[in-house]
């Protein structure tokens, strides 16, 4: 059986509140032999749950991982995750 893929940039979201962002995120991920869904974020809370996250600094692939990987090696998509998370503690 083929498997599709979509690619869905975050401004196809735009309009989007977190709570339906959620729900297509997990409408994918109850059936991931039939689709894949790549999401190209800015917006990094949304990748929580993905299978995988890939970090580009300019350019170029700077780190590869799940959330918890990537926030456990305080690389880059730590310092950025964190400074977005900020704006939403205070």
């Amino acid at each position: 059986m083929k498997k599709d893929n979509s690619v869905v940039d975050e401004k196809t979201f735009i309009n989007a509140d977190g709570i339906m962002f959620r729900s297509i995120s997990l409408l994918f991920r109850s059936a991931p032999v039939l689709a894949s869904l790549t999401f190209l974020l800015v917006a990094l809370a949304s990748a929580v749950d993905a299978d995988k996250i890939i970090v580009l600094r300019g350019g170029t692939v700077a780190e590869i991982g799940q959330h918890a990987e990537l926030m456990a090696k305080n690389g880059l998509y730590r310092t950025m995750f964190d400074t977005q998370a900020e704006k939403y503690r205070t």
